[in-house]
């Protein structure tokens, strides 16, 4: 198992401190190397020209790579560069400008110094005098190797080419194209200081590393303003150069395009006219199938095609189909609309018509009749009412109505959704003037006022005839009402035989509006009717409900009673009782008229009802109809359509490889034209703005900021090479590392930490507090404290005087046996463990006791091991408050290890030991119940 590896700042900060003369060594040797090299470069000069690009040639659509280009706003640079700097364009341009012949005109120490004193110039921004050399055009070399020959100018004008051996090959003039060994080459141009008879070594380099070279010189990027414009850029150590190579490029560039148009066009159109002669045989094919197919449709179905006949059946199935769905629909609504929450009535209509008018006839027999015997002042009691019930004569007409009306509902049946009993034939064939008491208190009082010869029998009797006529007007008018309503009832009561469908929906909604309008109405009587014997209640807004003339005059004369009962002031007491109970009486008439009403009105729902319920059924049964021949007309279709898959594959088939055919013909047409168009148009718009101008001046060398990116670099390099051979060998822990090492840290001991107690550093006396508050933490019984140290441990007597400060009493046992012991030292440990002195030989310091080690022996852990230090230890233990074994030793070493199984608590001096080192002490420290090791490290020295 490999153990975990911390590594923190603070350990590359300590390797950085302690390798960083080295790496200051490698930073100057960096800076030196980088100058040196970018001092003797030539200059170069860079020449910059803009070309616009078209708008990309992809075809429409969305992709992932236009997503890509998109977002990086590289379409341009995407589409351009690699055709601008492939090896066709770039060689072409080589080759017009002669770039793979080059003259050597000086030596190489000469042109050293030449480079080096331009980039001086440069550097400080002087003009540079920009060097005048051969120029060559069209050279043409397909070699992989480098050709070398001979220059010799005859004249300023002629010239002779020679081989290695100085033996002239051919001779040629400038401006002249030379061939010779599978070589053209165009001498252009000459230096003016060109001497005659001198030899000019000329070198023929291969084409492949000359592109390779310019290539890597040659830089293209968009511009961030446009995307389509590339800004175009090429660095030569000629000026001249360097502007005709951009705009050389430039031109080939553009050749390439028109070139490239040439070919896809020409193979382009060329497969276009293959692929045509090919459809178009096989359109006549497919055509000719189609033609078959439709003579035979024509023949056998009568239709022309398979679309007509599909035509002909789809639309009336769908038309079937959805008049079936309407029918649901409407059956489902009237089925919801016919619900009756009411309860049923028993007696039929015409019955209760009946019965009611009889009622009214007998009413109005029994008023008249009563008018007769009082206008001929005769006994009032008469027919089948021979005695009057006195106990109902004693209650006052309204409470005497009200108490016959509002009796039990006979037959059990309840009140309706109005709030009144439903309508009764036992009440209207009961009903008469007398037995329903509504004359009752009248006539009792009249015949006892003729009994008893009372002045006020005239009085009472004008007020009874009042009363009389204007009962038989109120039931002439309803004897009227019912005579309508019966007429009513009769055309009602038509036969819906032979209606059709929409006949019956509207005479449905006018029974619904007429039944609504009914229920509203009855609606508003009843409340009138319920308030009407309020003492507030204002009679006279009963004539915006009913306006027959009948209520009309009930409401007059009630108004006017109650206008009369208003004036107090005017009437005796007598009177205004008379005028309560005249207006009690017209209440009592009003009342019965408007329960009367609301008994006719029942009658008219209910009627109303019976005609919704017939005309339901008869219109369910027309829908039932008209919903059994669609289903049978859709059965029907539906047969006739399973012929029809089998035909219409056979001819969308056909269709579909006529189509087919004709849009590739057109789609090729068509793409070959588009991109033949978009070809043009891409390359008449891809054309240069700014052409190149020769560069004035080099490019600043910076010899400054190249110095130091060396220096950096060459340091950076240095460092990581260290900390790499560091982790190889063991990353020496820091005490950021022992933290995430999980062990406890006091600080960082200076080199100053021997130093006289009260000389001692800021840095190393709070060192020293830190150990000693772990120490004084940890204090027991038996404290003896290992204090391991690689270097020198001389820090601990400060500690101990520290240690003073807090009055505790101790004992430093010097257990350094590997070096010579002085003779202050003597005797010592070494002595007594030996038995030559009997006494432990203690030296008594102002602020601690010492025992020296006293000698020099190399099993200093067997001493260490031996019973007699054991009992010399335990013995020092119970005279001392802490005893201190000190070791000057490798931590890794064996007498480490002996001082730590002594020891109780242990100070562990660190300097550049490895992780793997302190795992062990670590692990002590673990096995503790408490933390009982603590880590200090001596500052770095640096290498």
């Amino acid at each position: 198992m490999i153990d975990d590896i911390y590594i923190s700042g603070e350990d590359l900060k300590r390797l950085y401190q302690k390798k960083k003369k080295k790496i200051g060594r490698y930073a100057l040797l960096g800076a030196l190397l980088a100058l040196s090299y970018f001092l003797f470069s030539p200059p170069s000069y860079q020449a910059v020209a803009t070309f616009k690009q078209a708008p990309s040639r992809s075809d429409a659509g969305i992709d992932l790579k236009k997503l890509v280009r998109t977002f990086s706003a590289s379409g341009a640079e995407v589409s351009t560069i690699p055709l601008m700097l492939s090896r066709s364009v770039l060689a072409n341009t080589v080759e017009e400008l002669g770039m793979q012949a080059a003259v050597k005109e000086y030596n190489p120490l000469a042109k050293k110094f030449i480079h080096c004193r331009n980039n001086l110039l440069t550097e400080i921004r002087r003009p540079a005098k920009s060097e005048d050399n051969f120029r060559f055009q069209h050279v043409h070399y397909s070699g992989e190797a480098a050709c070398s020959y001979f220059l010799r100018f005859t004249t300023p004008e002629a010239f002779e080419l020679l081989d290695k051996n100085q033996k002239k090959l051919a001779a040629g003039r400038i401006g002249e194209p030379v061939q010779v060994q599978g070589t053209v080459f165009t001498l252009a141009a000459t230096p003016c200081s060109l001497k005659t008879g001198k030899l000019y070594p000329l070198s023929i380099l291969p084409l492949h590393s000359v592109v390779a070279d310019v290539k890597n010189r040659t830089r293209i990027k968009p511009l961030r303003e446009d995307k389509n414009i590339l800004m175009i850029t090429f660095s030569d150590t000629d000026r001249q150069r360097s502007a005709k190579f951009v705009n050389t490029l430039i031109s080939k560039y553009e050749a390439f395009l028109i070139d490239e148009n040439k070919s896809v066009i020409g193979s382009q159109l060329k497969y276009l006219d293959q692929r045509q002669n090919e459809l178009n045989s096989k359109l006549d094919l497919d055509i000719q199938d189609h033609v078959a197919l439709l003579k035979q449709s024509l023949l056998k179905q009568g239709f022309l095609g398979i679309e007509e006949e599909i035509e002909s059946i789809l639309h009336p199935l769908q038309n079937c189909q959805s008049r079936l769905n309407e029918i649901e629909i409407e059956m489902a609504g009237l089925e919801q609309r016919i619900s009756e929450p009411d309860p049923p009535i028993n007696a039929s209509a015409p019955k209760l018509v009946q019965q009611f008018g009889q009622s009214i006839t007998q009413q109005i027999t029994e008023a008249s009749l009563l008018l007769q015997n009082l206008e001929k002042d005769e006994p009032l009691y008469c027919g089948r009412h021979k005695t009057l019930n006195l106990d109902s004569a004693r209650q006052s007409p309204i409470e005497a109505e009200r108490s016959d009306r509002r009796g039990p509902a006979p037959d059990g049946q309840g009140e309706d959704r109005f709030g009144e009993v439903a309508p009764n034939p036992k009440f209207y064939a009961d009903r008469s003037i007398i037995s329903s008491n509504l004359m009752g208190h009248l006539i009792h009082d009249i015949e006892l006022a003729r009994s008893q010869n009372r002045t006020d029998y005239l009085e009472k009797k004008e007020q009874l005839a009042s009363h009389l006529h204007t009962l038989l007007d109120h039931l002439a008018l309803r004897q009227k009402n019912l005579q309508e309503n019966s007429s009513y009832i009769e055309q009602l009561e038509s036969d819906f035989n032979g209606m059709t469908l929409e006949s019956s929906r509207s005479l449905f909604q006018q029974y619904c509006k007429q039944l609504d309008d009914l229920h509203a109405q009855l609606k508003q009587v009843i409340f009138f009717r319920d308030h009407l014997n309020e003492p507030h209640f204002e009679i006279s807004t009963l004539s915006n409900i009913l306006n027959d003339t009948v209520t009309g005059q009930l409401v007059q004369k009630s108004s006017e009673l109650s206008g009369q009962l208003c004036d107090l002031i005017n009437r005796s007491g007598r009177e205004h009782e008379r005028l309560k109970e005249a207006l009690a009486v017209q209440k009592r008439f009003l009342e019965s008229h408007l329960t009367q009403t609301l008994e006719l009105g029942k009658i008219r729902i209910q009627l109303i009802k019976e005609k919704i319920g017939s005309l339901y059924q008869a219109m369910k049964a027309l829908l039932q109809k008209e919903k059994n021949v669609l289903e049978h007309q859709i059965e029907q279709l539906k047969i006739s359509m399973q012929q029809l898959p089998e035909l219409w594959h056979l001819d969308k088939r056909l269709k579909f490889k006529a189509e087919l055919t004709k849009a590739m013909m057109e789609g090729l047409t068509h793409i070959a034209e588009s991109k033949n168009l978009s070809r043009h148009l891409y390359q008449v718009e891809s054309k240069p703005l700014d052409s190149a101008l020769p560069p004035l001046s080099p490019q600043p060398p910076r010899l400054l900021l190249k110095s130091f990116s060396g220096a950096v670099a060459l340091a950076a390099l240095f460092y990581a090479f260290a900390l790499i051979q560091a982790l190889l060998r063991g990353l020496p822990a820091s005490q950021t590392t022992l933290r995430l090492m999980g062990g406890h840290t006091s600080g960082t001991l200076s080199s100053q930490a021997h130093l006289p107690f009260h000389q001692l550093p800021d840095q190393d006396l709070e060192t020293l507090r830190s150990i000693a508050a772990f120490l004084l933490e940890r204090k027991t019984a038996q404290s003896v404290i290992g204090l391991l140290s690689k270097k020198e441990s001389s820090f601990c007597f400060n500690l101990a005087n520290l240690l003073s400060l807090h009055h505790q009493k101790i004992l430093i046992i010097d257990c350094n046996f590997d070096r010579t012991a002085s003779p202050q030292g003597q005797p010592g440990l070494w002595q007594y463990l030996n038995h030559t002195v009997q006494d432990l030989p203690i030296r008594h310091e102002k602020t601690y006791d010492l025992l020296s080690s006293g000698g020099t022996t190399r099993h200093g852990v067997e001493l260490l091991a031996s019973p007699i230090f054991s009992r010399v230890l335990a013995d020092c233990t119970s005279r001392y408050d802490f005893v201190f074994l000190l070791r000057q030793t490798s931590l890794s070493s064996q007498d480490a290890a002996q001082i730590l199984q002594l020891s109780h608590l242990a100070i562990i001096a660190t300097d550049n030991e490895s992780q793997a080192t302190f795992r062990t002490y670590l692990q002590w420290s673990r096995q503790k119940e408490n933390l009982c090791a603590t880590f200090v490290q001596h500052q770095i020295i640096p290498e």
